[in-house]
């Protein structure tokens, strides 16, 4: 197998043995120094979810904003990355009908991915030509809103091109205004054709992503004074004016080269160009005053495009020096993103709250008037280089090994602000660059258990501004961290328990929106250094013929240098997600049931924009309205917890057609599922029945 790509893994059930993307090797996840936990294409299509945040729940992460943005032990990482390569997509959402699996990697990875957080990195595969395969499955589905959903997965062989063999597969998806919201169309338009050709030892990888996505530009329910989802106004108005949708359009396209250099070398150089433009005219709650039972909407003209360039070039090798076994891995890597402008006039309209004609109300203008926005457009450019090299030494075969790795990396940020017409534009350069380090030493106590500790690095530039204009210093990361795995009955059993303690210098959190400095910008607070603490355990079963588990558990704090939580993190997380498959000597066979469940807790949230009854105060000064202030004086305050309860019941019917009934949020709970502001809040989606039937010819 290619150190550098996973072929597929439909067919292979919940467990894989292999991350072909962490760490960049083709390594057992038993050799691996980190939590790994694979999400595989049969998982992603049981569960019947077609967001990224959905489907990673059940793997231990948790949910910043409903779509792509994810979090890792208690607080925001980055986004996931798409084959090793880091895409720039604005759009808050993204259809994963072209995603085969995820690998969930806990802990920082900044020394193989430039962009990777503290916290982890998600790693997602894009779906590839099948060599030698002709498979043709359509999917059909529907909801009882009446939405519904198409898609396609075509591989073909093509026959030859010059003396290899070229290999083509198609994957579309096309799904159309979901209703489940009033006001709230989600559609989508997406396809995916891939290339691949073969000839000896070469194999040259051809994709071209193009994703037409019409969707809210972020979650318009409010939080309660308590850090309650506020449905007063019925479990099904999310609180979105009519029109109020973005439309996200994109056209990537990736080139990769693998080259076999011999039975133990290998090498994938990889061109990534990244097209993407959105637009619309949005609205949402930007503050809550649940004093004066007013709701101010920020009325927001969405106009960003832009270009990314990425170029990348990795090698991998297995050899002996004398009696030690070693595996070199080797790369650089550089990222472009050009002139990705945000244009974000805005300005307010205050109206009741709980008064669905008044959102009703809401008109939202086609043409945006300039002169009273309030917001300056913004303009921003990002340049990443690295160059890495990561040894693992087989000391004492079977035994002990060291891994050492070291990567150095340069990040760059060029932003102009205030470039409106009417204004002058000001120009912030926020640059530097590291010495990273990875150190891992791994001792195999038997065939079936493995310990491991780690010290690993990461940086970044400051997150911006401050009030005053002036740059951040840039932020140092260092995590410790010792973990023991353990592989039992041929992989039928595998868990792997984590203890770390990690930290970040130079942290700042962004002033909430509208705040701007004296330039007219968003700003930053800083609050010093921020502490993560905590353990957690991930564990994949097979428990009897037919029966699969896979469970994730996190227990930890997210905390400023004063010991104060800090906001939007969350302290647990508790997720497992199972399937049963009745054998072929039952009665019931073909028939299959399984399900998930989710809970989420001690979630920080800042009440910064959001008056609570009788005035308190919750910003600058004055009565604290909970007794957990955040650095700044803000008052926090703990979401509302829920529990997300998923259930399928499948049925195959002939070798060529397979049923599934699926019912989302068993309990009907409602509760913030995602919050980036106390009116920018994702609603748990209320019990969803779906219907979906799959033909393979």
């Amino acid at each position: 197998m290619s150190a550098f790509e996973v072929r597929t893994t439909q067919g292979q059930g919940y467990t894989a043995g292999n991350a072909a993307s962490a760490l960049k090797s083709d390594s057992a996840i038993m050799d691996i120094p980190a939590n790994i936990l694979v999400v595989s294409s049969d998982m992603i299509k049981d569960t019947g979810l077609t967001n990224s945040t959905d489907v990673l729940q059940y793997a231990g992460i948790g949910t910043f904003a409903r779509g792509v943005a994810i979090q890792s032990r208690g607080s925001r990482i980055g986004n996931a990355y798409v084959d090793d390569v880091p895409l720039s997509m604005p759009a808050g959402i993204a259809d994963d009908i072209n995603i085969d699996a995820y690998e969930v990697v806990k802990g920082p990875m900044q020394v193989l991915y430039p962009g990777a957080s503290l916290a982890g990195v998600v790693l997602a595969t894009s779906k590839k030509p099948l060599p030698g395969v002709n498979q043709y499955i359509i999917t059909a589905q529907v909801n009882e809103y009446g939405g519904h959903r198409e898609t396609f997965d075509i591989n073909t062989p093509l026959g030859t091109l010059g003396n290899g063999n070229l290999t083509f597969r198609l994957v579309g998806a096309y799904q159309s205004p979901n209703q489940i919201f009033k006001n709230v169309p989600e559609q989508h338009e997406v396809i995916y054709p891939d290339f691949e050709w073969d000839w000896k030892q070469t194999t040259v990888l051809v994709s071209y992503d193009a994703q037409l996505l019409f969707y809210l530009p972020g979650g318009t329910s409010i939080l309660t004074p308590t850090g309650g989802l506020y449905t007063g106004d019925g479990r099904r108005v999310e609180g979105a004016p009519n029109n109020d949708q973005d439309r996200d359009e994109e056209h990537n396209v990736r080139v990769g080269w693998i080259q076999k250099l011999s039975d133990t070398w290998q090498n994938k150089f990889q061109v990534v160009y990244e097209n993407f433009l959105r637009y619309g005219i949005g609205a949402y709650p930007g503050t809550v005053n649940w004093n004066t039972n007013v709701v101010s909407y920020v009325i927001r003209l969405d106009d960003d495009f832009g270009d990314v360039y990425s170029i990348q070039d990795d090698m991998s090798g297995r050899y002996n020096l004398g009696p030690v076994a070693l595996v070199s891995q080797f790369g650089i890597n550089h990222t472009d993103t050009n002139a990705a402008p945000d244009y974000f006039p805005t300005y307010n309209q205050a109206i009741p709250i709980g008064s669905p004609a008044a959102i009703s109300g809401i008109v939202l203008p086609t043409q945006f008037p300039t002169a009273s926005s309030t917001a300056a457009a913004s303009r921003q450019e990002n340049y990443t280089d690295q160059g890495y090299f990561m040894e693992t030494a087989d000391l004492v075969p079977n035994w002990l090994s060291l891994v050492g790795g070291f990567t150095f990396s340069k990040l760059e940020q060029i932003s102009d602000t205030n470039i409106a017409v009417s204004n002058p534009y000001i120009a912030t350069d926020l640059n530097g660059h590291a010495l990273l380090h990875r150190l891992a030493v791994i001792l195999h106590l038997s065939k079936d258990v493995m310990l491991y500790g780690s010290e690993s690095t990461t940086f970044t530039t400051s997150a911006g501004v401050t009030y005053l204009n002036s740059p951040l210093p840039q932020v140092l990361g260092k995590d410790d961290e010792m973990g023991i795995k353990t592989n039992f009955l041929d992989g039928r059993i595998s868990t792997t328990f984590t203890v770390y303690e990690m930290q970040l210098t130079n942290q700042a959190i962004l002033a909430q929106f509208p705040a701007l400095n004296i330039a007219g910008s968003p700003y930053y607070i800083p609050i010093g250094t921020t502490h993560y603490r905590g353990w957690e355990a991930d564990i994949a079963l097979q428990l009897a013929p037919g029966w699969q588990v896979i469970a994730a558990g996190y227990d930890g704090t997210v905390k400023d240098q004063n010991g104060n939580p800090i906001t939007q993190t969350y302290g647990n997380q508790w997720d497992v997600w199972t399937r049963y498959d009745f054998q072929r000597d039952s009665a019931l066979k073909g028939f299959a049931f399984g399900g998930g469940i989710v809970r989420q807790g001690a979630k920080y949230f800042s009440m910064a924009s959001l008056t609570p009854p009788g005035g308190a105060g919750t910003a600058g000064g004055g009565a604290i309205y909970t007794d957990t202030p955040n650095s700044s004086g803000v008052a926090l305050f703990k979401l509302h917890e829920g529990t997300m309860v998923n259930a399928f019941l499948s049925d195959r019917v002939t070798k060529n057609i397979e049923l599934l009934l699926s019912c989302e949020n068993v309990l009907d709970q409602a509760y913030p599922d995602g919050a980036q502001g106390v009116g920018l809040v994702d609603p748990s989606d209320p019990r969803t029945f779906t219907f979906e039937m799959t033909y393979k010819f």
